[in-house]
């Protein structure tokens, strides 16, 4: 029965190898792209602010109506003359059935000089809105990377923890050895214990901050991510080339769209000052009958045909437009100075991000080396001890601070590929992962 479950257990094992992969960092970014809810809510931003600006192209086209009446006057006066009253007919005229119809059209000719702005106001929202979408974009991937490389660092310590753990007790066994032969004193026994747990206190913490690590990259992708999950490390590929402009950063090109579009707003608000000049054109139509609707409709002519130009100048507004142009002045000088801020933020985020680079690669180096004495050390050791000259458990504590030091190794290694990520979200995210556009891009 023992080969025959071993067998199974075999089998089982062979099989969910095979069905299950490890997480990898792509996969997660396109989860995330996926699945946000933010960035559904700003690709319709884009829509409302498209819709908005080709409704204020209806101003350059002429507008078209037709209008029509029919009824039935029923004369309830008296009288079979026709009465008047201040120069209007009110009575007197015979019952019948009445048809008008008038076909009218207008056409602004000041909306060349008026609705213009308009149009640049909202083309220029419109793009802000597509960066906004973008640096969006880019602000979800840069936490999903901050958060998919504090996983892998997470389980990169507690498998060394796991490791250090397993030295430390063969470290405990023996010194109690040594402790009932009398050659070691009770204090040695009791700070290795000590240290113990310590150690297993330490990795309590880290499952704690791995559980909400998972937790924050499950919030981000919709997905649920369990601690026995194999997630693929993240590997320094190149350094990033070019260095990244805060002036070609969405946030930035986001604020500079809405600092067009209040100058195009404020030019709006200056124009309000000028005439309002529209063409009209009336077409009119009309039939009576006094037996029925259908003779009213058959009997239905042309009777005039109106047109003109209609001329109207604001002379007083209680101030309305005064107050307007004011509102519209210090709305730009207020987006002057938050596209500065933002310029300010980027440059100095970029900065910050390349000086941790660069200091992260020479803290790898320094670990390369230093990981390369060890060994050497280790070696050292492990002849010494076959030679009589160390002992076991000198062997064992130098293990213990080889893989110390093989852990800061590969936790400065995945922290360097973290960054060289994040650099290349500022500069290039397509490289990393698909994003979807739609019809509208954010560019300079």
């Amino acid at each position: 029965m023992r080969p025959l479950a071993a067998g199974i257990a075999l089998a089982v094992s062979l099989f969910w190898s095979s069905t299950l992969h490890a997480v990898t960092y792509r996969e997660v970014l396109a989860e995330a792209l996926r699945y946000s809810p933010r960035l559904r809510i700003l690709r319709e931003e884009i829509y409302i602010r498209d819709a908005l600006y080709h409704r204020s192209l209806s101003s350059f086209w002429p507008s078209l109506s037709l209008n029509a009446r029919m009824e039935r006057f029923e004369n309830l006066l008296p009288s079979s003359g026709v009465v008047t009253a201040g120069g209007e007919v009110i009575g007197g005229q015979p019952d019948e059935w009445r048809n008008s119809f008038y076909l009218s059209a207008e056409y602004r000719l000041s909306s060349f000089y008026k609705n213009w702005p308009e149009k640049e106001y909202y083309r220029h929202l419109r793009k802000e809105a597509a960066c906004r979408h973008e640096a969006e974009v880019r602000r979800l991937l840069r936490r999903v990377t901050q958060a998919y490389g504090a996983v892998v660092e997470t389980r990169i310590k507690l498998e060394y923890a796991d490791k250090i753990l397993a030295r430390l007790k063969e470290i405990a066994r023996l010194e109690e050895e040594l402790y009932r032969k009398g050659e070691l004193a009770r204090e040695e026994v009791i700070r290795t214990r000590a240290e113990i747990e310590a150690h297993l206190r330490e990795m309590e913490r880290l499952r704690s901050e791995l559980a909400r690590e998972l937790s924050t990259l499950s919030r981000y992708t919709g997905r649920f991510f369990g601690p026995e999950e194999d997630f693929e490390p993240l590997r320094p590929e190149m350094e990033p080339k070019g260095k990244p402009a805060p002036e070609l950063s969405p946030e930035y090109l986001a604020e500079r769209a809405r600092l067009l579009a209040l100058r195009e707003n404020r030019k709006a608000a200056e124009r309000e000052r000028l005439p309002d000049l529209t063409a009209y054109a009336r077409y009119d139509l009309y039939g009576a009958s006094t037996r029925s609707m259908g003779e009213a409709l058959d009997e239905t002519r042309a009777t005039a045909f109106t047109f003109g130009v209609f001329l109207s100048l604001p002379l007083f507004d209680g101030g309305y437009r005064k107050w307007e142009r004011v509102r519209a002045l210090h709305e730009l000088k207020r987006q002057r100075e938050a596209l500065r801020l933002a310029e300010l933020e980027k440059t100095r985020e970029i900065r910050d991000l390349r000086l941790r680079y660069e200091s992260t690669r020479r803290s790898l180096r320094s670990y390369e080396n230093l990981l390369r004495h060890y060994r050497k050390l280790h070696r050292i050791a492990v002849s010494a001890r076959k030679l009589g000259g160390r002992s076991e458990i000198d062997v064992l504590r130098l293990e213990r601070d080889l893989l110390s030091v093989e852990r800061d190794l590969r936790v400065t290694r995945n922290t360097l590929a973290l960054l060289e990520k994040l650099l290349l979200l500022e500069t290039d995210p397509g490289g990393l992962v698909d994003v979807p556009h739609g019809k509208w891009t954010c560019k300079p």
